[in-house]
C-alpha cells in the first residue's frame, strides 16, 4: 500500500472500518462459537478487526475522518446493539436446546447435577450442557458461523455502518427472539415431559395395586434409567430437529435485516 492509498484509506474508510469492527464485535458478544470465553480475549478482539478488515470491499460508506465524535460514537452503539441482535438470533437453538436439557434432567432426577460450563464461567445442568454441545457440534456441522458471516456482509449492504437504527426497534426485536428460547425448549423437552407423566401415572396405579411396594425408592432409578434410554434414543432426532431449527432461525435473520434496512 503506496503513501497515496494509505492517506485515502485514513481519511474515507478507516473511520468506517470502525463502524464495521463494532458491529463484528457485537456478533463476537452474543454468537455462538464467536463469543465463546475459552477463545482469549486478545485473539477475540483480533479477530473481529480482521474481519472488519476483509468486508471493506462490501462496505459503500465514506466516513470521513473529521467526521464529529458524538456521531461516531451513536453509529457505534448502533452497530454494536445490531451485531448483538444477529449474534443472539443465531444462538437461540442453541439455548434453546440447553433449557431443553434442563427440562430432561429435572425429570429424571438430575436436577442437583451440575457440572461448570468453560464457555459461560458457571454451573450448568447436566444435561443441558450435553444438549448444548450437541447443538454447537450440529451448528458448526451445517456452517452456521460461515452463514452467519454472509449474513453480516449482507447486513452492510442493507444497512450501511452510518444508517441510523432504532435502537427502540432493536430492543423489541430482541425481547421477541429472547422469549422464543423459553417456547422452544419446552417444545423440546415436551416428549420427555409426556413420557415421565405417564411413568408416574404407572407407578401411582401400582402404589395403589400394591401399597406394600415402596413407589418412592422403585420410581426414582426407574425414572432415571427410562429417561437415559429415551434420552439416546432421541439424541439423533434432536440433532436434525436442531440443524431445521438452526437454519429457519439463519434464514430468518437475513429477512429480519431486511426489515430493520431503512
Amino acid at each position: 500500500m503506496n503513501m497515496n492509498a494509505l492517506d485515502s484509506f485514513l481519511q474515507m474508510k478507516f473511520l468506517a472500518w470502525l463502524l464495521a469492527s463494532a458491529r463484528i464485535a457485537g456478533i463476537f458478544t452474543s454468537a455462538p462459537v464467536f463469543s465463546a470465553q475459552a477463545i482469549p480475549l486478545s485473539v477475540r478482539i483480533f479477530g473481529f478487526l480482521s474481519l472488519a478488515y476483509l468486508s471493506l470491499p462490501t462496505l459503500n460508506d465514506v466516513v470521513w475522518i473529521n467526521t464529529s465524535v458524538w456521531m461516531v460514537v451513536i453509529w457505534s452503539l448502533g452497530n454494536f446493539l445490531l451485531g448483538v441482535l444477529m449474534g443472539t438470533v443465531a444462538s437461540l437453538a442453541l439455548y434453546a436446546a440447553m433449557y431443553a436439557g434442563e427440562i430432561f434432567g429435572i425429570q429424571m432426577g438430575f436436577a442437583l447435577a451440575q457440572v461448570f460450563d468453560p464457555e459461560m464461567r458457571e454451573e450448568t445442568p447436566l444435561l443441558g450442557q450435553i444438549s448444548f454441545l450437541l447443538a454447537t457440534y450440529v451448528f458448526i456441522a451445517l456452517k452456521g458461523h460461515l452463514m452467519l458471516y454472509k449474513t453480516l456482509l449482507l447486513s452492510y449492504e442493507k444497512i450501511p455502518v452510518t444508517a441510523p437504527i432504532n435502537v427502540a426497534d432493536l430492543a423489541q426485536e430482541m425481547t421477541r427472539r429472547v422469549a422464543d428460547i423459553f417456547s422452544l425448549g419446552v417444545q423440546f423437552g415436551l416428549p420427555m415431559i409426556g413420557f415421565m407423566l405417564l411413568v408416574s401415572l404407572i407407578l401411582g396405579i401400582m402404589s395403589r395395586l400394591i401399597p406394600q411396594m415402596n413407589v418412592f425408592m422403585i420410581g426414582l432409578p426407574l425414572k432415571t434409567l427410562a429417561g437415559i434410554f429415551m434420552f439416546a434414543g432421541l439424541v439423533g432426532v434432536w440433532a436434525d430437529v436442531y440443524g431445521e431449527v438452526i437454519l429457519k432461525f439463519i434464514m430468518g435473520l437475513e429477512r429480519l435485516i431486511g426489515v430493520l434496512s431503512p
